[in-house]
Formats: C-alpha cells, structure tokens, sequence
C-alpha cells in the first residue's frame, strides 16, 4: 500500500535557489522566506501536472505491506512468518523511463515446524519441547532504472529492476527437550549476521492517481 505525492520542475528551481542564496553569504533572517518560497513553489508547479504522461515528474513514495520470505539456509524443521514490510523511494521520470533510488525494512519471526509428539530417548519419554527464537531484521538500499507503462491520465504500471546492499541479521532459533536433568538439542540454527550483501531487487507496481498530487499504489517484489 503506498500514498505517493508528485511535483513537476518546483523542487528543481528550489534547489538551485538554495544554491543562489548561498554563494551570496545570505544572512539568517532570510530562512523564513526562503522557506516560504520554497513552499510556494512546490505548491503552485504541482498545480500543472495535469496526467501521467507529463515530462519530468518527481515521484515519493511511502510504503507499508508483507513481506513472504524464503531462506535456504539447509536447516530442517525452521519456516518463516510472513511478517512486516516498510518502505521510501524517491523517483525521477524523464517520461516513461527514469531513475530512482529506494530503502527497505523488513522483518520476520523463525516458527518450528518439529514434529514434537510422543518424543522418546530410547525408552525414556522426553519433556514437551520449549523453542526459542529471536526475529529477522533485514534492510535493502538501492537504485534503479524504472520503466512505466502509462495506461490512462490517472493509471500506469512501473517495473523497476533495483541494485544495491542488503543487511540482515537476527534468526537464531533453538529447540530443546529434557529427561530429568539431561537437556537435550533437538533442533538449532545460529542466525544471520551478514553486512553489505550486494543484492537486486525487481518491483511491479500498478499506481492510480485519484487527485493531481496523491495517489494509491499495490505491487509486489522479488
């Protein structure tokens, strides 16, 4: 799910603005109309985008959905909750091609799938087990090219093929029995801690814009 706003060259102009008024060692009391500008500016161009096939379009993005994950990590008996997923982009449309750049958060809790019943040590009938785990936490930072497929003046489908580095860490889980006073291990998995893991990432999304400035967006990912 994502609500996106859009603005056309002001945030440009702003930009060079701030630059002006630097070289020119602006003083303090200039900041409030300098913001004021800044604001009246974003405001007034964002009244010209009119469709989806405008020129040089500035697109946010925030994002909120579920993440399914999928780990090979060859241990048994371990699966992963569908769990939260957040998002920020930032993208620059020349037209229907253009470039973004983008981070995640992302996160999952291990579950034990161990077949627990009528467990036995030799004739020793062992204790229900207890299983600990602790959650995934994961994040992605990229950019990319993006494609969009414009359909009417308010719809359009976006592919974007991201590159960048990945982070992720937590994961440990642990299964343990006991008989009397004897623990036992039935199942184990150290975690994950792994940092600037370079990954890609492929998006399709459908937008509708229901005003000129925001909209709504549904997508999924690999």
């Amino acid at each position: 799910f994502t609500i996106r706003c859009r603005f056309l060259t002001g945030i440009f102009l702003s930009i060079n603005f701030c630059k002006f008024v630097k070289t020119k060692k602006a003083k303090k009391m200039r900041k409030p109309l300098l913001l004021f500008f800044l604001i009246t500016v974003h405001f007034y161009h964002s009244q010209f985008r009119n469709s989806l096939f405008d020129d040089h379009q500035v697109n946010v993005a925030l994002k909120g959905g579920l993440d399914l994950p999928s780990y090979d990590n060859q241990t048994k008996y371990i699966d992963y909750k569908p769990n939260l997923n957040l998002g920020l982009s930032a993208d620059y449309y020349f037209s229907w091609i253009g470039l973004g750049v983008g981070a995640d958060y992302l996160s999952n809790n291990p579950t034990s799938t161990y077949p627990t019943g009528n467990l036995y040590l030799g004739n020793a009938k062992l204790s229900d087990p207890t299983f600990t785990d602790h959650k995934i936490q994961r994040s992605f930072l990229g950019i990319s090219p993006n494609f969009g497929c414009i359909l009417t003046d308010y719809l359009g489908l976006t592919f974007k093929l991201k590159g960048g580095i990945s982070t992720i860490k937590g994961g440990e889980t642990s299964l343990v029995s006991s008989n009397n006073a004897t623990v036992y291990q039935l199942n184990f998995h150290k975690g994950y801690d792994e940092k600037s893991i370079f990954s890609g990432k492929a998006e399709l999304e459908f937008n509708w814009f229901f005003s000129e400035n925001v909209g709504l967006n549904v997508g999924g990912y690999y």
